[in-house]
């Protein structure tokens, strides 16, 4: 959202197209800008604030993140060679199957068992939003002790399972505002025996942007029990394929090479609880939509969206 208050052209074509339809319970504009502060607001009016975030303070995201500082990389380069956004090399096709466990499937990821730590529950804590104490002993290990304005104003509503519509600049912490809703969600509902197919999707226009996204959600994931992948194009699909079969819950990736699989039948996105847009922006820009558009009707419609 610019400071006009206006609504970016690419933004609001993405959201027209992908929340225009039965799933959409309700969206939020949520605004950080440059002085740092933030705030929410439904179409129906003025929903969360958000408090002032003060600079040096426990919480704050390293340099290098995704969630602080400039990340490395090129996140505006295009998709690697070897195919469409690098599609899978030949021979590397596989068929996906729900109830079959192959023989290089793994075990579900064990549960990290650490000792306590004090968690803050006061004013701007992430417990006084909401987030599961197991995900907030996770966050104060990680130093991560109160909640930055994006996540100030969006996680009471992505944790109640609205869908949440975010924009704030790079180190603004909306990973970690997106991150901490899906493993919640995960948490607090169970497979059905025999199903193997990834209950969250996160789509990214860059494969830089998927290993920093990794990056911020794995910890929390592993602290859950549940397990991350990646994928993307420039990489052999084999490996992907193999994640995929082993019952990978999160599953973060660009739009090609998720098509790739999802045409090949390695990927079923019919058990799909919580869809993340991650710089949905720019994957209008880059021309993802369409894609974007065909992978998100393989979702359940019934299922939380969050950009």
């Amino acid at each position: 959202m610019d400071p006009s208050g206006s609504v970016p052209p690419a933004f609001d074509a993405t959201l027209h197209c992908l929340l225009s339809g039965p799933a959409a319970t309700q969206e939020f504009f949520v605004s950080t800008p440059p002085s740092s502060s933030s705030r929410a607001r439904s179409r129906r009016g003025p929903s969360h604030g958000a408090a002032h975030q003060p600079a040096g303070h426990a919480g704050r995201p390293q340099p290098g993140s995704r969630n602080g500082g400039q990340p490395s990389g090129n996140r505006n380069g295009g998709p690697q060679t070897g195919g469409r956004n690098g599609g899978p090399q030949p021979g590397n096709r596989g068929r996906f199957s729900e109830g079959r466990s192959p023989e290089s499937a793994r075990p579900a990821a064990p549960r990290i068992a650490l000792p306590p730590i004090d968690v803050p529950t006061g004013p701007g804590s992430f417990a006084e939003l909401g987030v599961p104490h197991a995900l907030c002993e996770t966050l104060a290990r990680q130093g991560l002790l109160s909640a930055f304005p994006i996540q100030t104003a969006t996680l009471p509503d992505a944790l109640s399972g609205r869908d949440v519509l975010g924009q704030g600049r790079t180190g603004s912490g909306k990973t970690l505002a997106f991150a901490l809703p899906i493993v919640a969600r995960l948490m607090a509902t169970k497979r059905g025996i025999g199903d193997r197919r990834p209950r969250a999707l996160v789509l990214v226009p860059t494969r830089e942007l998927a290993s920093q996204v990794e990056a911020v959600v794995k910890p929390l994931a592993a602290a859950a029990g549940l397990r991350t992948a990646t994928v993307f194009g420039g990489v052999g699909a084999a490996p992907q394929i193999a994640a995929l079969r082993a019952g990978t819950e999160i599953i973060i990736g660009c739009p090609g090479r998720l098509a790739d699989h999802l045409g090949t039948g390695a990927l079923d996105l019919g058990a799909i609880e919580i869809t993340v847009l991650d710089e949905a922006d720019h994957m209008a820009d880059v021309g993802f939509l369409p894609t974007v558009r065909r992978l998100m009707d393989r979702t359940p419609k019934q299922g939380q969206r969050l950009l």
